[in-house]
């Protein structure tokens, strides 16, 4: 195992198997960042090993972690915001948001197809010793750039989708880019971005976080289950905050460890450990949906049901005080409180629906191509039976305006010169969906098929 000497790192399993100059080169991008290192499954054996050869997998150590600055509240203005359990105690893990996982996936991306590769071909190449220190580095190669296929899971799915759409290139002389294996990919955070969670995950018990995580979290959910659903008398702002930062947390370690695709509520849990602002959700590289079209929001300026501190209203009581209306009106007036009706008013102004239109992409002389795809998506949970598909729902339409770039633009210029093509057979091989079943195994046969026929 070898590791890139530079602060992203890449750990390179299998690395004997690249003397074999055609067998191409697996990414492996983990569920979540690098915070999380110990929660990660292991690579899946079927990336390592196909039953006939083994192949060189070089997983990458993204750092993609946000700790959101929270509110002192003014009962308690010693407060601090809990430490969250990271695998490492280097302060490199603490605050990493989006764009960062970016960032370190394409500089690895870079060093191992531009540093790592070259140079490791020639270490391992013992068919025709140099005969001089210096014929290696001075002898050209003509050989086509070995494959890499890229695989991931989960938020690795959204770099593995992002990076192989704007790095996969039509010329043959300088795409290593063979295809993408994404599973349980997330494509669009837009509606997460704009919308009120349904429901939140009930805390963990276990947390070591000294506040009472079951009545904060009965509060703000309103769960009425609960022994105590009215607001608990150590609550404030920061309070709150805190524990929607316990949550976030343990949901990261579930986004991270669960067989089934995440749900909705899970990445309403998740967003705000991911992104500093709304509007990171509508970059294209963490949406890659929005490649093909525009979002049909508008940019909030924070996440629905959560104001800036700042921006919050006093929390004081006057219900209990001797004041006429007018006077009261006054009050509320001086302290900048708002009534729910004008702060109702405010929230549906604030996102507008726009219709969706689509985008070609890639664009006209990028050198771009749409790259071969296998989404796999697993059996959905029966806790979240109710609610939609929504990993499906995503997957179905990223792979449909995949399939759709290639009829109607890669296509229509290739039917120039070759009449006997057929656009939505090509479209079809080219992007394939399958959603897996109970059976444990039946992954690695349809990716053992997939790599079989890619490389």
């Amino acid at each position: 195992m070898e590791r890139m000497p530079t602060t992203t790192s890449a750990n390179i399993y299998n690395a004997p198997a690249l003397r074999n100059k055609t067998t191409p080169l697996i990414l492996n991008l983990p569920p979540a960042g690098v915070h999380l290192r110990d929660k990660h499954p292991p690579i899946p054996r079927y990336l390592l090993f196909d039953g006939t050869r083994e192949f060189p997998v070089a997983s990458i150590n993204y750092r993609w972690n946000h700790v959101p600055i929270l509110a002192k509240s003014g009962l308690d203005d010693e407060w601090k915001p809990p430490v969250l359990p990271l695998s490492s105690s280097s302060q490199d893990f603490n605050n990493h948001p989006f764009p960062t996982p970016l960032h370190d996936t394409l500089h690895a991306y870079t060093w191992l197809t531009e540093k790592f590769l070259p140079t490791s071909a020639r270490e391992l190449d013992y068919s025709s010793p140099p005969t001089s220190p210096y014929s290696a580095v001075t002898t050209p190669s003509k050989t086509l750039p070995r494959p890499v296929i890229i695989y991931g899971s989960r938020l690795g799915g959204i770099l593995a989708t992002s990076v192989g759409l704007t790095e996969t290139r039509s010329s043959r002389l300088v795409n290593q880019i063979a295809g993408i294996i994404v599973q349980d990919g997330i494509f669009d955070w837009t509606h997460v971005a704009t919308s009120h969670p349904k429901i939140l995950p009930k805390p963990d018990m276990s947390s070591t976080i000294n506040i009472r995580d079951s009545e904060i979290w009965a509060y703000i959910s309103g769960d009425a289950s609960s022994p105590s659903p009215s607001p608990p008398a150590i609550s404030s702002t920061a309070h709150i905050q805190a524990s929607s930062v316990t949550l976030s947390n343990q949901a990261m370690e579930d986004l991270t460890r669960s067989p089934h695709p995440p749900a909705i509520s899970s990445l309403h849990s998740v967003k705000g450990s991911l992104f500093i602002r709304p509007a990171s959700c509508f970059d294209p590289f963490v949406s890659p949906l929005l490649f093909f079209r525009n979002p049909g929001f508008s940019v909030p300026k924070h996440f629905p049901g959560t104001k800036p501190a700042s921006a919050r209203s006093p929390s004081i009581d006057l219900a209990g005080l001797s004041l006429s209306d007018a006077e009261l009106a006054d009050m509320k007036s001086m302290l900048g409180a708002e009534d729910d009706s004008s702060q109702e008013k405010e929230k549906e102004e604030e996102i507008q629906i726009r219709r969706k239109s689509t985008l070609k992409f890639p664009p006209a002389g990028s050198g771009l191509k749409i790259p071969r795809a296998l989404f796999l998506v697993g059996q959905e949970s029966s806790i979240v039976s109710g609610e939609d598909k929504e990993i499906w729902r995503q997957t179905e339409e990223i792979a449909g305006q995949m399939r759709r770039s290639v009829v109607m633009h890669e296509c229509k210029e290739r039917r120039v010169w070759d009449e006997s093509l057929d656009p939505e057979a090509e479209a079809d091989d080219r992007i394939q969906v399958v959603e897996l079943g109970k059976d444990k195994w039946e992954a690695g046969i349809v990716v053992g098929e997939w790599l079989e026929d890619v490389s």
